[in-house]
């Protein structure tokens, strides 16, 4: 692909090279794979990577968090989704009353353990360890439970 299509070769390296910050071990050294990255983006490549990295720049603090609490908020945004798509269905309830029953319904509530990031490489030879800190977590409600529940129109009932 290189000898044939070089600019194509040469996107796909930068994209890789991209995707390849999230390897960092640390946050210190994330921010410095970012900052070599954008640098070294050709001119030619700069109205395509461009936007990219003015987006990481203006969004730099939450998305280099990641480092420091490796946790996103797919959860939150799939969650909140589901609510809207009840909403939507149209019993008459808003948006807030919904996010509230899902939260505080007493049957939603899950809970486990979190064995924290230790900030060593990864080696993918070797099996992950599960030992280390361990943080006891409420993960909120599952989706599946919500999907569930809104299936049987039981999300909406009085608990």
């Amino acid at each position: 692909m290189r000898k044939h299509y070089p600019e194509l070769f040469l996107a796909l390296t930068i994209k890789e090279e991209f995707f390849g910050i999230y390897d960092a071990p640390s946050r210190e050294m994330a921010e410095k794979a970012f900052q070599d990255w954008k640098s070294s983006i050709p001119e030619d490549f700069r109205k395509y990577y461009g936007p990219v990295a003015n987006m990481v720049d203006r969004h730099h603090r939450d998305i280099f968090n990641y480092f420091d609490c490796p946790v996103t908020n797919g959860y939150t945004e799939a969650m909140n989704g589901v609510m809207k798509a009840m909403n939507r269905l149209g019993r008459g309830y808003s948006f807030e009353i919904l996010r509230a029953r899902s939260l505080f319904y007493r049957v939603m509530r899950e809970s486990g353990t979190v064995v924290t990031h230790t900030g060593e490489t990864k080696d993918i030879s070797k099996p992950v360890s599960t030992t280390g800190d361990r943080i006891e977590k409420s993960y909120g409600t599952p989706i599946s439970t919500l999907e569930s529940l809104a299936e049987h129109d039981d999300l909406l009932r009085k608990s």
